[in-house]
């Protein structure tokens, strides 16, 4: 079995637990390295650091600064509000089709997106894009909240 590369992004507004959440899916990742997963991305903010391929390999980050991370207020990567289902049809389309060509470009199968109900949808927007395209990935939201 090949390995898989994982990118996690961080969006809408940034709460007192969403680095946590961060801390915790980047622990789980580091578990499973070297068996099932390769490389470990956090996407500079959010959905825009998909689409300007601006990621950063967190594959080796320490305990000591996970721990850190969990202290840090606001979003420590940063975050975005870009929708990927803009009422610009082609600008949406486009987009949609960078976000997969960035992770095609760095075997990226596995991609977490931490945050709230609009981080929801692009989730739903990523899978569907993902799948017209036949590129299987595992694309899933990361609650920041429990409200």
């Amino acid at each position: 079995m090949s390995l898989v590369n994982v990118v996690i992004a961080q969006g809408g507004g940034p709460t007192s637990v969403i680095n946590s959440t961060l801390a915790a899916a980047i622990r789980e990742y580091q578990l499973h390295r070297g068996d099932k997963i390769g490389k470990i991305y956090v996407a500079l903010n959010g959905t825009d650091g998909l689409l300007k391929e601006e990621l950063i390999d967190v594959t080796d980050m320490p305990a000591s600064k996970l721990d850190n991370l969990e202290q840090t207020i606001c979003a420590a990567t940063g975050s975005s509000r870009t929708k990927l289902d803009d009422k610009d049809k082609e600008k949406a389309e486009r987009m949609r089709n960078r976000v997969i060509d960035v992770l095609e470009a760095h075997n990226i199968h596995i991609v977490d997106l931490i945050g709230g109900g609009d981080t929801a949808s692009t989730v739903a927007e990523i899978n569907k894009v993902a799948k017209e395209r036949d590129y299987n990935i595992i694309c899933e939201h990361l609650m920041k909240t429990i409200d």
